[in-house]
This record gives structure tokens, sequence and C-alpha cells, in this order.
């Protein structure tokens, strides 16, 4: 249609890396709880540890589904991104807040910088649409 924006093949080319990442760390936590915590430094033999790395397992491949229905409309991909920077940085305070107890300052120094090159992904995607 004459005067629609496009999603640039270059910013489909972000938008299909940042959901594969994001559905094979959902995948990794849905399905493999024990190592994917293993993984970001935090307690695998927790039961409940597990259960909540689920949760956050399938919110990622969600959002990633998300994004991938939205791919090819400017507006709806960045209201799906900003959903996925409102997660990843909730990720990363909770990490950073996670810091200040010894037994979690592993995981912390693991996994939240990670939350933070999302979330400054993200912002810089939805920035671009």
């Amino acid at each position: 249609m004459f005067g629609r924006r496009r999603v640039s093949s270059f910013d489909r080319t972000v938008v299909l890396g940042m959901a594969a990442g994001r559905i094979g760390i959902g995948t990794a936590a849905l399905l493999a709880a024990k190592p994917a915590l293993k993984g970001l430094g935090l307690d695998q033999t927790n039961s409940s540890a597990r259960v909540l790395g689920r949760m956050a397992g399938a919110r990622d491949i969600a959002l990633a589904a998300l994004q991938l229905q939205n791919i090819d409309d400017p507006d709806g991909l960045r209201d799906a991104t900003l959903a996925a920077v409102a997660a990843d940085a909730a990720d990363a305070a909770i990490f950073l807040a996670a810091g200040r107890h010894a037994e979690l300052r592993r995981a912390s120094a693991m996994s939240a910088p990670f939350a933070i090159a999302a979330v400054i992904g993200g912002l810089w995607l939805a920035d671009r649409l």
C-alpha cells in the first residue's frame, strides 16, 4: 500500500535472531530446567526454582512468538519488542538485586549482563521501527 511503512530486511533479520535466541533459551528453561538453571548460576536442585525457571521459559517463548507474529507490521513489532524489553528489564533488575546476596552473586554476575544487553538491543530495535 502507498505510504505504508515496512519492516526492513535488516530489521527482520535482527528480529529473527532475537526470537531464535529467546526461543532457544525458553525451550531450554522449559524442557531442561536443571541444566538451564545451572547455566545461569542458580540452584538447580530446588524444585521451586525449576518451576519458576519453566515459567520464565514459557514467557520467553510467548514473547518470541508475539514478535514473529508481528514481523511484517512495524507498529505491532515495536509493541511486541517493547513487551520483551519490559520483561528483560525486570530480569535485569532482579538479577542485579540478587547480587546483594552472597549465594546469588555468581548468578547475578553471569546473568545480569545478558539481560541488560537484551534491554539495550530491544530498545535499539524498537527505535528503528
